[in-house]
């Protein structure tokens, strides 16, 4: 954290390992804490975080944890610490995170995990190395888009849960970047 006006350092957290490429999202997460929150999921890690930044205090880490159910280790991949913040029922905050093959719900306020889904583009698990963006289906059910664009070419959606698994909504593979397709 620094402070804008001088660029003197207030506060520094470092992540384990050294090597992490850290990345989030920063909104007012949890509405009934003063400040603003910064949702932390790092690449090369399988952690994530949530710290809470307010004017009258110093900045606090509410939550650091494993981010990824079950034993699949996903920390050397690239692209692990994407997010996407869901804010629409406040007092429900969720954070979805993307990583390979794997998108997870987690709560907010806690960092535990209440969704997730592991699942296959064009016959195999595909790396999901490019955007994703939230929306509503017809049924106002929450979706996240994703567009695969570095190393395998695909668009999908995830039909996004807060209380079950999520699920592959649809799927198009157009193939691998560094071979013909």
């Amino acid at each position: 954290l620094l402070d804008m006006e001088t660029g003197e350092e207030i506060w520094r957290h470092v992540f384990q390992p050294a090597y992490v490429a850290v990345g989030g999202k920063i909104a007012d997460i949890l509405p009934d804490r003063p400040g603003l929150e910064a949702a932390i999921f790092a690449t090369h890690s399988e952690e994530g975080c949530l710290v809470s930044f307010s004017a009258d205090a110093e900045p606090e880490i509410l939550w650091q944890r494993k981010v990824v159910d079950g034993n699949s280790n996903e920390r050397y991949d690239h692209h692990n610490g994407k997010i996407e913040l869901d804010l629409s029922q406040p007092e429900k905050p969720v954070i979805w995170n993307l990583r390979r093959h794997r998108c997870t719900g987690i709560d907010a306020r806690t960092g535990e995990i209440i969704s997730t889904v592991v699942y296959d583009l064009g016959g195999a698990q595909r790396r999901n190395y490019g955007p994703m963006y939230l929306g509503r289906g017809r049924d106002g059910q929450p979706l996240a888009c994703v567009f695969g664009q570095f190393v395998q070419l695909h668009v999908h959606a995830i039909r996004l849960h807060r209380d079950s698994a999520n699920e592959l909504s649809w799927e198009h593979y157009y193939g691998e970047v560094y071979k013909e397709a």
